[in-house]
């Protein structure tokens, strides 16, 4: 009996410590910083190596600083640590000149010698194309969003020219490359630091523990719990307001906006639809809302036979009520969808009337079409995404359509986190899926959703290739004029509609949620924003 009594005294004192821990934590970050809560991370906090919305944006907003930025307006590449650039022979080569005195951060271990020089940029670059880079096969050696861009493909070589000029020589004319190089994926690492971790035999830390020159310095990582970043006192547009930022990657849903009325979050990203009431209602709290650069969609798997006839997807496409979907799982809060190019897109154009829903024509399709009566898998990701948070829902909503139109389906979760999809030997006819751009350029669209490049990396899930489209999406980047890129785009746009290897469902608003103390937070429709001007008001 003694020896119970001292185990749940014990216990008790244990839970007291962790409690007080904990408070004194929240007390620290309180005074010092703010709460970021958002989605979870993967083990690479390296933005060139993942999907990951949060480890790419915002969190490797902090952290990195890239050559270009972005308008948030009308989506053009904008100076950042380049302060301006050339292009030469006819396109194929890009002259970067690099600001001075932008400085690395330092941390235990290693301080730089140097401010950032075209040797980090060179370095951080070639390490994606040249496969006899030293660093290009650490951490698995997939660079996805680059790979679906056919980056080593446009990128012959980086090279330095002077310590402040470095140049990108191309093997064909892309006139997406400024974009490219603006997105958030596209972060400048330090050679520097990379020698030393290489020296330290731990050469995984550039990407476990990343360093760069943006306005937090990452400090530690808390699988599946939280990310501390501190304040990285020598960045270049002047020393953040806040001493810290916390990424709390430990909830979701309700237990993330619960955190935000208890005062455990000052911040949350992507709140649910039916959520916004709440937040609205409460004098504590303030709301964000931006037209969002997304689209959630269905990709019909043509690896499958059956989803090889064209009749059968034109049936599927017309039999979805995206209007349903937008009024009963996102409560108004998303557009509906008639192309993979949101409305904000410069490119987009409004697509013909005959894809909307219409029960009675997609009867007909099916009726002409191989279908039999066989079982479809449609299925949909387990983790949340902010562009499409209720998948489950969605999901239910997408298959009750199906049963009407007399299609049978069978909804399939997908617990994996891998991007691959397709390598991950998933077997799916139909999958619930959603894209958000990093950069404002449509080819950022069109080409990782369906390209036939795309396949090989895994993000074009309907596996379609088709050489019109392709040519289409070339001509487009050999030529500077917008309208006429333009043109190009609304073209293959059209052969979308004509084969329909995608069913576009609804671009859906980004919202952000935050403590009426907290000052200075904007959001971007790429998620690049720094925190650096966030302040604390009370």
């Amino acid at each position: 009996m003694r020896q119970i009594l001292k185990l749940v005294a014990g216990s008790a004192a244990l839970l007291l410590t962790v409690a007080c821990d904990m408070d004194a934590h929240t007390t620290t970050v309180k005074q010092q910083g703010f709460v970021y809560c958002t989605d979870d991370v993967s083990d690479t906090l390296n933005p060139q190596l993942t999907y990951d919305a949060t480890a790419i944006s915002p969190l490797g907003a902090q952290i990195f600083d890239r050559l270009l930025d972005i308008s948030p307006d009308d989506h053009r590449p904008l100076p950042s640590v380049a302060t301006d650039w050339v292009v030469e022979e006819e396109g194929l080569r890009y002259v970067f000149t690099l600001r001075d005195n932008v400085w690395f951060q330092s941390r235990d271990g290693f301080t730089p010698t140097r401010p950032l020089n075209a040797e980090d940029v060179a370095f951080s670059f070639n390490r994606i194309i040249d496969p006899n880079h030293p660093l290009h096969r650490l951490s698995g050696g997939r660079y996805p969003w680059f790979e679906s861009l056919g980056f080593d493909r446009i990128v012959a070589d980086v090279s330095v020219v002077a310590p402040n000029t470095v140049a990108f020589d191309l093997y064909k004319t892309d006139n997406a490359f400024l974009s490219i190089l603006a997105a958030a994926p596209s972060v400048i690492h330090s050679k520097e630091y990379a020698d030393y971790v290489i020296s330290q035999g731990a050469p995984e830390r550039v990407d476990t523990q990343p360093l760069g020159s943006g306005p937090f310095v990452f400090s530690i990582f808390r699988h599946h719990d939280y990310v501390r970043l501190l304040r990285h006192n020598n960045y270049w547009q002047g020393q953040p307001q806040m001493g810290q930022v916390v990424f709390d990657i430990s909830s979701q849903g309700v237990g993330r906006l619960a955190k935000l009325l208890t005062g455990e979050c000052d911040v949350i990203d992507a709140p649910y639809n039916s959520q916004i009431p709440r937040i609205l209602e409460n004098p504590n709290l303030n709301l964000i809302t931006q037209t969002g650069l997304n689209v959630t969609y269905l990709a019909l798997n043509q690896r499958k036979t059956l989803m090889q006839d064209p009749l059968l997807r034109r049936a599927l496409a017309v039999a979805i009520n995206k209007d349903k979907l937008v009024s009963s799982i996102y409560l108004g809060s998303a557009e509906v969808a008639d192309s993979i190019l949101p409305p904000n897109s410069w490119a987009y154009t409004a697509r013909a009337t005959q894809l909307n829903y219409n029960l009675a024509l997609a009867k007909a399709y099916l009726r002409n079409s191989t279908y039999s009566q066989q079982t479809l898998k449609l299925a949909f990701f387990s983790r949340q995404f902010s562009t499409n948070p209720q998948a489950h829902k969605t999901a239910e909503v997408i298959q009750a359509d199906l049963d009407a139109l007399g299609v049978k389906t069978e909804l399939v979760m997908l617990d994996t986190n891998n991007s691959y999809v397709l390598e991950s030997g998933v077997d799916y006819d139909i999958l619930l899926t959603t894209w958000r751009a990093t950069n404002g350029d449509p080819d950022s669209f069109l080409r990782p959703i369906l390209s036939c490049d795309a396949i090989t990396v895994g993000t074009n899930s309907g596996q379609w290739c088709n050489i019109q489209f392709e040519n289409l999406l070339e001509l487009a980047l050999k030529t500077n004029s917008k309208p006429l890129r333009s043109n190009y785009y609304r073209l293959a746009q059209d052969v979308i509609d004509q084969h329909t290897p995608v069913i576009p469902l609804l671009h859906s608003n980004h919202y952000q949620a935050y403590h009426r103390s907290i000052e200075g937070l904007a959001i971007s429709p790429f998620g690049t924003r720094s925190f650096s001007t966030v302040y604390r008001s009370e």
